[in-house]
């Protein structure tokens, strides 16, 4: 059931003209001094009242009636309508303070390739079956038409839009949305170009792949061509910052031991406190490696990790002897801490250290942890499985 609830707010002297095509209620009841008004139309007067009044066409198409405020009064009136659907194309001007309460938008949702329609404003696509292309009307005839076209499944089929015809988007003959509930909203300005409002986020690991099948590992670290080997500190709880930008799971995680191999070592990833500090240890995250043995160290979660788009985390080590590691450079960690005061001076702070004995991580990082600075991170990777 849709229900249409308009409020016209009428002066002393205004008159509004409505098209009545089935009952209407028209009440100023609830008024401290009810006013009185008077419905008219061609043939007359239909009624007068003080609180409630019920106009109906009786199924005449095309009746036309006027609402006449009786002089010098102020009418609240309010009509409303069950069950209907209104089509109206004319343009409508609303005074200062007039609004316009319960607007939804006309949304539809695809699975196929379609063509959107003057009458949608929000497409949802769930591509999770195959690729799906949504192709927008001519531009130059929608001038001032908004669409938005949000990808809703988590796949790793992608969501294309493309202009109708030699139209474009934002100058390309075609956008992707790679993620789930990204969005584009697009406009026209009335050429044969649909103009972009707001769109995914680009940042570089928006664009990490994903999926078991893929197999691909990444780590902190913004590009690396070789690894160097570095020892880890034995108890000290060692975190370094990373950055998602979508949300995105993750199933495994490790580290390379590359010598004097002994003991074991926990790894896990902390959520930040607000003021890029580590916080709390993700649930479900912390994993033992067995680092009695050189080599690649990937453990399984108990099941897999969800961390939330557009925030800061840090992936964690604590190990019980100082077993040497696979580390990375300096100059490939995230300048997310920034550096000391004496910027004259390659300082970059990498990370944080606190002391702890070696044991299951602690649910909070603690509040005494210092910069690390040019301190190498540890090679820890993590498998995006979704």
């Amino acid at each position: 059931m849709i229900t249409v609830l308009i409020i016209i707010v009428i002066s002393s002297s205004a008159t509004t003209v409505f098209a009545v095509s089935n009952l209407w209620t028209i009440s100023n009841s609830g008024l401290t001094q009810p006013r009185s008004f008077t419905l008219v139309d061609s043939s007359g007067t239909i009624c007068t009242n003080n609180g409630t009044c019920t106009l109906s066409n009786k199924g005449v198409s095309g009746l036309s009636n006027t609402i006449t405020n009786v002089p010098n009064s102020a009418l609240d009136v309010t009509m409303s309508r069950t069950n209907a659907t209104e089509t109206n194309t004319a343009k409508k001007i609303f005074s200062a303070g007039a609004g316009i309460l319960g607007l939804a938008v006309g949304g539809v949702s695809k699975t196929n390739d379609y063509t959107a329609s003057s009458i949608n404003d929000l497409i949802l696509v769930d591509a999770t079956s195959r690729i799906v292309t949504i192709t927008m009307p001519s531009a130059s005839v929608n001038v001032g038409k908004i669409y938005t076209v949000v990808k809703t499944d988590n796949s790793l089929n992608k969501v294309i839009m493309k202009g109708g015809g030699t139209d474009t988007i934002g100058g390309n003959a075609t956008k992707g949305i790679f993620n789930q509930y990204d969005a584009y909203t697009i406009f026209s300005d009335g050429g044969t170009d649909w103009k972009i409002k707001s769109h995914p986020s680009d940042a570089y690991s928006s664009f990490w792949v994903r999926g078991t099948t893929a197999n691909r590992w990444y780590s902190n670290a913004w590009a690396q061509q070789s690894f160097s080997s570095g020892a880890m500190t034995a108890n000290s709880l060692r975190a370094y910052p990373i950055v998602f930008a979508k949300t995105m799971t993750i199933d495994q995680i490790g580290m390379n031991v590359t010598g004097s191999p002994a003991g074991g070592c926990h790894v896990g990833i902390y959520s930040q406190n607000g003021t890029s500090y580590p916080a709390n240890l993700v649930s479900g995250s912390d994993v033992t490696l067995d680092t009695s043995t050189v080599g690649a160290k990937l453990v399984a979660f108990g099941s897999p990790i969800t961390l939330f788009e557009d925030n800061l985390y840090f992936l964690t080590y604590l190990c019980q002897n100082a077993i040497t590691a696979s580390i990375t450079n300096v100059a490939t960690s995230p300048n997310i801490l920034g550096m000391s005061s004496t910027l004259l001076q390659n300082t970059q702070a990498t990370g944080f250290s606190t002391g702890q004995t070696y044991g299951a991580l602690p649910s909070t990082y603690g509040s005494s942890g210092i910069y690390l600075s040019n301190n190498s991170p540890p090679l820890i990777v993590f498998r995006i499985s979704g």
